[in-house]
């Protein structure tokens, strides 16, 4: 149920036509300043809001929060009336986008207003970038690029539903970073809001906010970096990893898949994909792995525990030999400098304490968790001093990133005993 708010501000007279915030209605005197927005209220839809794709156990499951209501702001002056009346009521802020994420970045875990950008969506090409929207598409991006004979340097596997908002407020890593590296490094520019109003940065003032999941501001637009569209010639050859790793220079994407998760697929034996921009060997094989980059659990018919870390390139190969001891699907995704491995398990109690181990082995190596949400953090002194000068009342999605929460400090415990 979307209700639409209108308000009418004399002196001190708030008059409020067709509103019903439920829960929200202590909020009532504050709205004036919201104008025509879009909110929902309705308690079952509000429910949905309380996951993305991040499948906790029952136990930790009852730590995330019902929304007070979910905010679709179409402006940047509607995101700014809705900080507003945040920084009034101390009422937390959840910025959201597709939630294609398994991290709990979005999830709130405490009783907040959802801010999602789902109607903040235009984007424009402009010489070699792309000034996107925060709820703009990945997908219809590079459609419209191609059309201009440009394409994304970088996107998610999960373009097809993929924010640009969320994958900046993630600094995702994914198809394209190995020759172009994480989105954080493709970006000229991002524009932000907070409590003190609307700013753009850029340069080492971005990554403040980049990877941050909004604990810092939300995310309003991103002037993304696009490439000369050329054909990517994809090949896959059966080999071991550490061969694999010889192979990366020039490329533009690469995969290691498993015996096991080529068997999802309904094939034999392992496969290095190396796919690169306008040159190289092609085969079949390669076309057909490549083909299925935005389905990554493509061939499971049950929904999966998984778990995800990036290590080290150097000490890449070591860890996946540890990996095979105890778990048989998986795959390798190479960036830059790192690789992110994506380990998969059946849906049973102990697939969670071999997720877990996961993690636990990668740290031995240097790893860590590929993203961090609510599941995780990192101790990081000039971020926190950062939050507090612009967030004294940490109102912008508290508990992520570089704060501990419940469940953070739960898996943190896990890990050890896994």
């Amino acid at each position: 149920m979307v209700f639409k708010i209108k308000i009418v501000l004399k002196s001190e007279e708030v008059k409020v036509y067709n509103l019903q915030l439920m829960t929200a209605m202590r909020f009532v005197d504050s709205v004036e300043i919201i104008g025509n927005l879009r909110v929902e209220t309705h308690p079952k839809v509000c429910e949905l809001y309380r996951y993305d794709l991040l499948d906790l156990p029952p136990p930790l499951s009852r730590i995330t929060k019902k929304p007070i209501a979910v905010f679709q702001p179409e402006s940047d002056d509607d995101v700014l009336k809705i900080l507003k009346v945040a920084a009034k009521f101390k009422v937390p802020l959840i910025p959201r986008g597709a939630a294609s994420s398994a991290y709990g970045g979005v999830v709130p875990i405490k009783k907040s207003f959802v801010v999602e950008f789902s109607r903040m969506r235009k984007f424009r090409i402009q010489k070699n970038c792309v000034i996107a929207e925060s709820g703009a598409n990945w997908f219809e991006i590079e459609n419209a690029a191609n059309r201009e004979n440009l394409a994304l340097r970088v996107y998610p596997t999960s373009a097809f539903v993929s924010t640009v908002g969320g994958w900046v407020a993630q600094n995702g890593f994914g198809v394209g970073s190995l020759a172009y590296g994480r989105i954080g490094e493709n970006l000229e520019w991002i524009e932000v809001a907070d409590f003190k109003g609307i700013r753009r940065v850029s340069g080492e003032e971005k990554w403040r906010y980049v990877g941050a999941y909004g604990t810092t501001g939300l995310i309003l637009r991103a002037c993304v970096k696009l490439r000369e569209n050329k054909p990517i010639n994809a090949e896959a050859v059966s080999l071991s990893l550490d061969k694999a790793v010889e192979l990366l220079d020039g490329g533009y994407y690469a995969a290691y898949i498993s015996c096991g998760a080529m068997k999802n697929l309904g094939l034999e034996g392992n496969a290095f994909l190396i796919c690169r921009e306008g040159w190289g060997d092609k085969n079949a094989l390669g076309e057909y792995l490549w083909n299925r980059r935005f389905e990554p659990l493509k061939g499971i018919n049950y929904r999966p525990i998984f778990s995800e870390v990036l290590l080290p390139l150097e000490s890449v190969a070591d860890f996946e030999a540890r990996l095979r001891e105890f778990c048989k699907s998986y795959e390798i995704v190479f960036s830059k400098n790192e690789a992110s491995i994506f380990a998969i398990f059946d849906k049973k109690w102990e697939s969670y304490i071999r997720a877990l181990k996961v993690l636990k082995v990668a740290k031995r190596y240097g790893g860590k968790f590929y993203g961090l949400g609510m599941i995780s953090y990192v101790k990081d002194k000039n971020l926190r001093e950062f939050k507090r000068s612009i967030d004294p009342h940490n109102l912008l999605n508290p508990g992520k990133a570089f704060q501990p929460n419940l469940i953070s400090k739960i898996i943190k415990i896990a890990v050890m005993l896994a």
